[in-house]
């Protein structure tokens, strides 16, 4: 679902039936992803359009279903997609981008992140011991030098992560 309002008042009026549109409606495991854009005039409509469906994508990526996702909470993302296209700047290391070629590594990362960091929910979520899920970011650490407890490497695994899952979603 895609969302285009004209002015604040609207916007949030019109976020509010959104919400109740999206709880009320119930598709057998689907989950229904909802994209707002910033307000932009109706000359750059086309903007809006591709800022929604932006949203909704990284809504998809975050696994934010049956939510809301405004472009302005996740342009940060788009601006690091840029970066991450563009051949002057590598914010991923050749050695990670080969750590996550490993599925279960690059599954583990992201179901890691996606829980708020919890090993107890990754590892449920996964159908594994704890145990597991402390070996495989251990052996991120072992194979890349980025230890996902310290801010700075944690942020590049983020990023990593998430450029990853943008690229295969763009192929």
């Amino acid at each position: 679902m895609i969302l285009f309002t004209g002015s604040k008042l609207e916007s949030d009026v019109s976020l509010l039936h959104h919400l109740q549109l999206s709880s009320q409606v119930k598709i057998s495991n689907q989950a229904l992803y909802i994209g707002i854009s910033t307000l932009h005039p109706a000359r750059e409509l086309h903007k809006c359009y591709q800022e929604a469906v932006f949203s909704i994508k990284m809504a998809q990526i975050f696994n934010y279903k049956n939510t809301v996702t405004k472009f302005n909470d996740v342009a940060v993302w788009s601006l690091i997609e840029g970066i991450q296209e563009s051949a002057s700047l590598e914010l991923t290391t050749q050695r990670l981008k080969e750590v996550l070629k490993n599925q279960d590594l690059f599954k583990t990362l992201k179901l890691f992140f996606q829980n708020n960091e919890s090993i107890k929910k990754t590892s449920q979520q996964m159908f594994t011991h704890p145990n597991t899920i402390r070996y495989r970011l251990k052996e991120i650490k072992s194979q890349t030098g980025l230890d996902y407890q310290k801010t700075d490497d944690k942020f590049r695994l983020y990023i990593a992560v998430i450029t990853q899952t943008l690229a295969h979603a763009n192929n």
